[in-house]
């Protein structure tokens, strides 16, 4: 009976660790989307090689949850809710993204580049915050900065984007246009670039 006893407990404990385990909540991941460009920013012969980066971003959202913003001083992580790479690598690909969409281009390196593909344009940015509100809006504000030869353009800006929704999709959603209106300001420049 004691064998018969620790057999049934067994089971019974394996069958309830199996049922915990299958209505666990699933996570979610996400990736930021680039800008859709009907039309390049410059239609001239002037392709340069771009380069992009360094790229900086606050180690507060530099995570891989996502990151919202409840009050002034407190955040949110969003432990189900997931980047599905870090930023410090799909930032500046997504820059680097939508200015080979907005603009002619020859090639686009990340940094640090070879010497041997030292780009004609770089591009640099510090980002200083990056967060937004579940059904509100998403901030991006950040000093970037253009560089050509001895010429170096400095802008700072800020960048307002609102949700389409509650939802983390529509949150990475307006992230993503975001840097969108941040590519096409760093384009702008480059465009004027000869």
């Amino acid at each position: 009976m004691n064998k018969y006893f620790l057999s049934v407990l067994g089971l019974s404990i394996s069958l309830l660790l199996l049922v915990g385990c299958s209505s666990s909540p699933t996570s979610h991941h996400y990736l930021l989307s680039p800008v859709t460009a009907d039309s390049k920013v410059t239609s001239g012969e002037f392709c340069p090689a771009i380069g992009v980066g360094p790229v900086t971003l606050p180690d507060y959202v530099n995570r891989t949850q996502i990151v919202t913003r409840t009050s002034a001083n407190e955040l949110a992580l969003g432990y189900l809710d997931l980047w599905a790479e870090p930023l410090t690598e799909s930032v500046p690909r997504m820059i680097a993204e939508n200015l080979s969409r907005l603009l002619c281009t020859k090639e686009i390196v990340f940094f640090p580049w070879r010497p041997s593909r030292v780009p004609d344009i770089r591009v640099e940015a510090e980002v200083l915050t990056m967060d937004g509100t579940l059904g509100g809006s998403v901030s991006l504000d950040v000093w970037w900065s253009v560089a050509s030869g001895d010429t170096r353009i400095v802008r700072k800006a800020t960048y307002a984007q609102a949700a389409a929704g509650q939802s983390y999709d529509a949150l990475v959603q307006a992230h993503s246009l975001a840097l969108g209106a941040l590519s096409r300001d760093i384009a702008g420049v480059i465009a004027q670039i000869k």
